[in-house]
């Protein structure tokens, strides 16, 4: 699999919620502190000025969205 987040402009990922409700870790830790949010339908868009994207199906479709989390995050909770 190649790197998400290879070079500028490069990177684009859709990813979905799982039914279980654990946080979503979002590969990029930088990205995700520093990306613009937006909603479309359901759905939860993040993006850079760079062109970088990522997708997250179904964020808005339970009544609580779940956490996002960072690799680093992701890793400390699961000591």
């Amino acid at each position: 699999m190649r790197s998400l987040f290879a070079g500028p402009g490069d990177g684009f990922l859709v990813l979905e919620v799982a039914p279980d409700g654990k946080p979503l870790t979002i590969p990029d830790a930088h990205f995700l502190f520093t990306a613009e949010y937006d909603r479309a339908g359901s759905d939860l868009i993040l993006s850079d000025h760079a062109g970088k994207t990522i997708i997250v199906q179904g964020y808005f479709a339970t009544p609580t969205p779940v956490d996002l989390a960072s690799p680093m995050w992701r890793s400390m909770c699961q000591r």
